[in-house]
């Protein structure tokens, strides 16, 4: 079978079409003042990136007082940053096109690998949060990092970081995660947006799902689903690589790679895009912060393409009016769809009276 071609996953989100409206719509401003956090294993520099990611902005919580640069030391993770990264925001004239090309990002190295299992890890990645929201006032974070549980011996100082983002209206994405079947934190916070991923084997085949997130217990299986808000493209998605070469500069080599961390940033950069193009008039429309995280959720949902058309996502429609349950509060699966970026622009405001406050905070969220 032909492998699919090396846009689809632009296509299938409609994201050139998204960008062209918000081009059109804001004209030479094309991004307002709006700036994505982008938490990760740092990056390499490469003119994907061009000037509109501020790698003197960023911040190493690995190498304290040196830039957010990868060392590529981690065999397999070695690269990570620079991978999603180009999915997020790389450009290149008529050779590479991100989903929310030349976004501006703040890039922060928070770890050497996407398991995010020490305290340590975890701490980086709070402090990552509140600099990135308090130091450079960034709208979006993303995060194609997380892990199945939160320590419950140490406060939990990433919940708690997800609730400041949260009071700020900063909107939080994270990756479902593969390591183990279930939604991996930060992604799983209720407070959250989790990104699950699907897979397109083949030119012509269907999608189908990457990551189940079924647990067997015993003779049962418990679906968590419903954790997950939206699924987007992990399996092959187009991307820079790099790795390290002994005694030169490192290697940079587009190619396909799989995982929620490709589904994360095709979230992160629509958030981006539905920011800049509704800009004055989420101001207007909420005057309570968490209110616009609300409202890109709702719409999330609402705008997103059906997925049950395809064996995988049996069961599994978008929402047609209000989201209940809330998210993780069954073990069905969930009110969940296809990240559609264009649909998602396009749609009207839902009135601020509408949205619910999701009240259970990320700090008490331990299982």
């Amino acid at each position: 079978m032909a492998e699919p071609k090396k846009d689809w996953s632009l296509v299938q989100v409609r994201a050139r079409e998204a960008r062209n409206l918000l081009a059109a719509h804001n004209g030479g401003d094309l991004w307002r003042d709006i700036n994505v956090a982008h938490l990760d294993t740092g990056l390499r520099p490469n003119p994907i990136f061009g000037n509109w990611v501020d790698l003197a902005a960023g911040v190493n919580f690995m190498e304290e007082g040196k830039p957010p640069i990868d060392p590529l030391d981690d065999a397999t993770f070695g690269g990570h940053g620079t991978r999603t990264l180009s999915v997020l925001t790389g450009a290149v004239a008529g050779d590479f096109q991100g989903v929310a090309a030349q976004v501006p990002v703040i890039p922060y190295r928070v770890a050497d690998d996407v398991i995010l299992g020490t305290k340590q890890e975890q701490s980086n990645v709070a402090n990552a949060i509140y600099h990135a929201i308090d130091k450079r006032s960034c709208e979006v974070i993303t995060l194609s990092m997380g892990y199945p549980l939160v320590g419950t011996f140490w406060h939990n100082a990433l919940g708690a970081a997800v609730d400041y983002a949260y009071q700020r209206g900063v909107i939080l994405i994270a990756a479902g995660g593969q390591v183990i079947d279930k939604p991996c934190y930060p992604g799983k916070f209720f407070r959250a947006i989790g990104v699950g991923g699907y897979r397109k084997a083949s030119d012509t085949a269907d999608l189908s799902v990457y990551q189940d997130y079924q647990e067997k217990a015993g003779h049962e299986v418990t679906s968590f689903r419903s954790f997950i808000d939206v699924w987007g493209p992990a399996d092959p998605v187009w991307r820079l690589g790099v790795s390290a070469v002994p005694g030169g500069d490192p290697a940079f080599k587009y190619g396909f790679g799989d995982g929620t961390s490709y589904a994360t940033p095709h979230v992160s950069g629509a958030a981006a895009m539905w920011l800049a193009y509704h800009y004055d008039d989420l101001i207007k429309a909420y005057p309570e912060p968490w209110q616009r995280i609300e409202a890109f959720r709702l719409l999330l949902k609402m705008t997103a393409q059906d997925l049950s058309v395809f064996a995988d996502f049996k069961g599994m429609k978008p929402a047609s009016g209000p989201i209940t349950p809330k998210k993780g509060d069954t073990n069905g699966l969930g009110e969940a769809g296809g990240i559609d970026i264009l649909a998602l622009l396009q749609a009207p405001l839902p009135p601020a009276a509408s949205l619910v406050k999701e009240v259970r905070l990320a700090e008490n969220q331990v299982f």
